[in-house]
């Protein structure tokens, strides 16, 4: 929900709560990813699941700062408008992909207790 919100006022040009809803939905980002972490040490994954997980979490984790970078530029240049979206749009696909991976990691999960 966060990241919609945050996307929608960036859309609509409201930079100074766009700045805010941009920490807070990082900051959120970075609990989730730890929660997540905790959690799952109960449990055993099946190893290639857990890699492409991995993989897409870390990628969605290592695009943000040209999601930033882009942002920033785009406040001074419109021609980084474009940049920017497919920042964005690239950020938003990994972040959906690293949810559903991990979501796919449950299905034949273990409990380690």
């Amino acid at each position: 929900m966060l990241l919609a919100l945050t996307i929608r006022s960036g859309k609509k040009g409201e930079r100074r709560s766009h700045y805010y809803l941009v920490a807070f939905t990082f900051v959120s980002l970075v609990a989730a990813i730890w929660q997540a972490e905790l959690y799952g040490r109960g449990f055993v994954f099946d190893q290639v699941k857990l890699t492409v997980h991995l993989c897409f979490a870390f990628t969605a984790l290592l695009s943000f700062p040209g999601v930033v970078y882009s942002g920033f530029k785009l406040r001074r240049h419109s021609t980084w408008r474009q940049a920017h979206k497919r920042w964005i749009g690239s950020f938003v696909s990994l972040v959906g992909f690293s949810v559903l991976t991990a979501l796919y990691m449950f299905i034949d999960a273990k409990s380690k207790s």
